[in-house]
């Protein structure tokens, strides 16, 4: 994917006392392109014909990204006249994002409606981020110390997960557990500075659910669920709209943990009420 975003951003500045002072005007050119490379290899083999099964993913993901930024910001006083030289900063960012992931997973379907399922996955994900900015105003780049960086993620999750699962003639049980190990290390090459987060975690989950009769049902379920914050939170690197305004992530984000309680009504498998 190829696309040429542009922006044109107007800045009005005021004094201690609220009074105008002055503006600058901030027009941006990129070029961007984006490119992203996904391959999975995938395995099944069938143990019994009460539908017992045994499978296996390898998986992987590449993300690249070129990005070439323009940045032209002129100052311009009360009258309209513009002030001093403009501000031209160029930046170059260039990307990648490798993700590599194997996972296996039994079903193991037995007599009297009991059924096993059952678990691996690691995962191992690098993202390798580097940007330069340079200040061209005088015609000669010079590098922008306080905006250039260099960051390496490295992101490894091993997990392994079991849920057992009963059918009776009207009552349905089923009780998982599934447990995560998280390794990161966020480097800033720049800085030299290094975040290491290791961490293990257990994920609960059950669901009740009784057959009222045949068109009304009632469901009862909890589970403790992550949410991680994506790449791009991660990043520290700042992308600018003007020299007043960037947005940067946090590499020391943590992620979201959250106990989820559901109850829920559903008539005819058609019209649903959760609580």
């Amino acid at each position: 994917n190829k696309f040429n975003p542009t922006s044109n951003n107007e800045t009005v500045v005021f004094d201690e006392n609220y009074l105008r002072e002055s503006t600058f005007n901030t027009k941006s050119n990129n070029r961007d392109h984006w490119k992203n490379f996904s391959m999975n290899f995938n395995h099944k083999y069938t143990i019994d014909s009460l539908g017992s099964e045994l499978s296996s993913d390898l998986d992987y993901i590449n993300y690249s990204n070129i990005s070439l930024q323009n940045f032209d910001t002129r100052n311009y006083n009360l009258a309209g006249i513009m002030t001093g030289n403009p501000y031209l900063l160029n930046g170059n960012l260039d990307g990648n994002l490798n993700i590599y992931s194997l996972k296996t997973d039994l079903t193991k379907v037995f007599k009297n409606d009991w059924k096993l399922e059952s678990g691996v996955k690691t995962s191992f994900v690098k993202a390798d981020n580097d940007l330069q900015f340079f200040d061209v105003s005088s015609g000669i780049p010079d590098v922008e110390e306080g905006k250039t960086n260099h960051f390496i993620y490295k992101e490894n999750i091993n997990a392994v997960y079991g849920n057992v699962i009963k059918n009776w003639e009207k009552f349905k049980v089923n009780f998982g557990l599934r447990m995560e190990n998280t390794n990161v290390t966020g480097t800033q090459i720049v800085t030299n500075t290094i975040n290491k987060k290791n961490y293990t975690q257990l994920f609960p989950s059950a669901v009740f659910s009784y057959d009222l009769n045949e068109k009304n049902n009632l469901e009862i379920n909890f589970s403790r669920r992550i949410s991680r914050p994506n790449y791009r939170q991660l990043n520290p690197f700042k992308f600018y709209l003007d020299p007043t305004t960037y947005q940067s992530g946090n590499p020391d984000l943590n992620p979201e943990t959250t106990m989820n309680y559901e109850f829920t009504y559903s008539l005819d498998s058609k019209y649903f009420a959760t609580l």
